[in-house]
């Protein structure tokens, strides 16, 4: 897959080349697991959100697959019923043409990243680590 970004964030959306997922634009990969990817993606019409969104999809070889759509369903579901400024916002979920969601992109290290940290005895880490977690699982 080519995904080129846009010159500009939010002008030329309809980037020649660049991959579309629904009405979004896909820009760049952000990250990459055995069951889905994430992109930063912009909307191709509407006005600009006011923060960058991303889209999460399976990997082609899961795609199809009944289980897969399943837990990634379950997991945008649950993400979209938790509201705290801990956790990254679930906006939609798509299924056509394929199984999507849409949440915000929030800047700054997730949690796999500070919990390393912390295993590490950074101190300050783990002080900015604690109360993070705590606010996250008090939204469950």
């Amino acid at each position: 897959m080519s995904v080129q970004p846009p010159r500009d964030r939010y002008s030329d959306r309809a980037d020649a080349g660049a991959e579309t997922v629904g009405p979004y634009q896909l820009v760049s990969q952000v990250a990459l697991g055995g069951l889905a990817a994430l992109y930063e993606a912009v909307p191709l019409s509407g006005p600009a959100p006011a923060r960058p969104l991303l889209v999460k999809r399976l990997v082609p070889k899961h795609a199809r697959n009944p289980e897969y759509q399943a837990a990634l369903r379950r997991e945008a579901e649950l993400s979209a019923s938790l509201l705290s400024s801990d956790i990254v916002r679930t906006l939609n979920i798509e299924t056509a043409p394929d199984l999507y969601s849409v949440m915000e992109r929030i800047d700054g290290a997730n949690l796999a990243v500070l919990l390393a940290q912390a295993r590490q005895h950074d101190l300050e880490t783990t002080r900015f680590a604690v109360p993070l977690i705590v606010g996250a699982l008090r939204a469950l």
